[in-house]
């Protein structure tokens, strides 16, 4: 089945993570409006405490591990709308 899933923030990483669990062979496209797909948590506070020395260790999910997970990202794309019946979704 093909997935639209829209943010890759704490909700965007759980919906790919909930998808990928129940259907392995899912097409699930990613959209982001920033330049990057990245989801860290609770990342910043732990930074900011000193627990972490550097931000970039603590991302849980980015561009990369996305693609490694076979699904397909787009950045800097503002998804403007959802066409179930037409199966569209403009950007």
């Amino acid at each position: 089945m093909k997935y639209v899933v829209v943010g890759t923030s704490h909700f965007g990483f759980e919906v790919v993570e909930t998808i990928l669990k129940g259907d392995k062979d899912a097409e699930i496209h990613l959209y982001e409006r920033g330049a990057t797909a990245s989801y860290m948590s609770c990342g910043s506070q732990s930074y900011l405490e000193g627990i972490s020395k550097d931000l970039d260790e603590m991302h849980l999910a980015n561009e990369k591990s996305y693609r490694n997970q076979g699904i397909s990202i787009h950045c800097n794309s503002d998804v403007i709308g959802l066409n179930g019946d037409k199966k569209n979704y403009p950007c």
